[in-house]
């Protein structure tokens, strides 16, 4: 009787082990197809067992990951037209395609179009929902609009009126004044500053003379006072440039024996003065370096031997390239084709590439760093941009003067008006 009870125990035991086993062996089967991106359809398996282990692969699928934050909080957000909890996301979905429809009211709506694949296997994003637009009216009808340092500068036909960044009153300036930029002013050939401590435009000395520097033709270059009537420049908080300049093109000072790289305040050495002469006109700016094109290859002025745009542009797609900049990991080229503009954006996976054939004038191309929105300015409209979506105009039929982060300030009959594309 006691060697059956100890069978029994034994076998009992052995049925637990196999038992405890058999769980680890279905736990560690599904975390290893887990981390390899896929997953059991028990759904499909429960339904059809009996083709189980005629074709195991139906049953065992990749998933990806979709994961949204929207603020403010949406009143709909739909995956193929399926309605998901407004406030955030996250869901592990099939390798297909999918468009994501995200609503709020009195909120432009934002549709998505993404597909999920081994090149995009988790797609996370903090969507931020642009109001609709509205017209806020100023008391200054404005022909110029400028950032001095925190606060606006707005240019009208009694003198300049200096308001903080709230957009309330702070000073007038009634002198006429001819703001070059950067704090910088000037008047009948004089130099001046604005000195933000006091609140006043004051005249800008020459360290050495203590003389108010004078210039008949002065141009901000960068973040310094150039003067074209003798090529040099008047101020030095960042550079030091102190001979002769020979050409500028946009960001490079060209002297006699150097090339000024305004990027990084630093210079380098010519390569090749002729051939640099020659094509010095042919500039264009790729992630921050310059290239020059010529015989239909980029040549990098920095003796870089490759550039991220061999592998994404072809040179026959374009006829001029007209914008390049980076945005930490976003590199941004904008060109034109047949007079119609075309853009790409890369970020350190993924490329979007953006019909803007329908935009007439692309003057400025930035992004709201806070709320990881593009914006483009063209001299009527304003449209905004989402990655994986398409444009919104957000202001148009208007002349745009000036857009601040998400500030846009416009003349519209004959009065000045702002929109804030976030406001509360």
């Amino acid at each position: 009787m006691k060697i059956q009870t100890y069978k029994q125990e034994v076998r009992q035991a052995n049925i637990r082990k196999l038992f405890f086993w058999f769980i680890v062996f279905i736990i560690t089967t599904f975390m290893y197809f887990f981390f390899q991106w896929y997953y059991i359809d028990t759904k499909m398996l429960f339904q059809d067992r009996e083709n189980f282990f005629d074709k195991p692969r139906d049953y065992i699928k990749p998933f990806w990951v979709i994961e949204l934050n929207l603020l403010p909080e949406a009143d709909n957000l739909s995956i193929n037209n399926i309605w998901y909890p407004t406030a955030s996301l996250r869901n592990i979905f099939d390798y297909w395609n999918y468009d994501i429809s995200m609503s709020k009211e009195w909120y432009y709506p934002v549709d998505l179009k993404i597909s999920l694949n081994r090149d995009l296997q988790y797609y996370s994003n903090n969507i931020y929902l642009v109001k609709n637009t509205v017209l806020n009216k100023l008391s200054y009808l404005t022909s110029r609009i400028e950032k001095l340092n925190n606060d606006y500068l707005f240019k009208t036909s009694s003198g300049y009126f200096l308001l903080d960044s709230n957009l309330e009153f702070k000073n007038k300036f009634t002198i006429s004044y001819d703001y070059l930029g950067y704090n910088y002013f000037s008047n009948e050939w004089k130099i001046y500053y604005y000195d933000s401590s006091n609140n006043l435009i004051v005249p800008y000395l020459d360290t050495n003379t203590q003389e108010q520097i004078i210039c008949k033709n002065p141009k901000i270059i960068r973040t310094e006072v150039f003067c074209n009537d003798n090529s040099k420049f008047l101020t030095f908080n960042n550079i030091n440039i102190k001979e002769k300049v020979l050409k500028i093109n946009r960001d490079l000072i060209f002297t006699k024996n150097n090339i000024y790289n305004l990027e990084t305040w630093k210079s380098y050495k010519y390569l090749s003065w002729t051939h640099l002469e020659e094509n010095s006109n042919s500039i264009v700016y790729i992630k921050q370096k310059q290239y020059i094109l010529k015989d239909s290859k980029f040549i990098n002025l920095t003796a870089l031997l490759e550039t991220w745009i061999y592998k994404y542009l072809k040179l026959d797609w374009f006829d001029t390239i007209d914008y390049a900049k980076n945005f930490w990991n976003d590199a941004l080229i904008v060109w034109k084709k047949d007079w119609k503009y075309k853009a790409l954006l890369k970020d350190s996976i993924h490329e979007y590439v953006l019909d803007l054939s329908f935009v007439d004038d692309i003057e400025w191309f930035n992004i709201i760093n806070e709320k990881w929105v593009y914006i483009i300015k063209s001299p009527k409209n304003v449209y905004i941009y989402y990655k994986w979506g398409s444009l919104i105009k957000v202001a148009d039929d208007a002349q745009i003067l000036k857009v601040f982060a998400w500030y846009i300030f416009l003349n519209k009959d004959n009065e000045t008006y702002y929109i804030n594309l976030f406001q509360d």
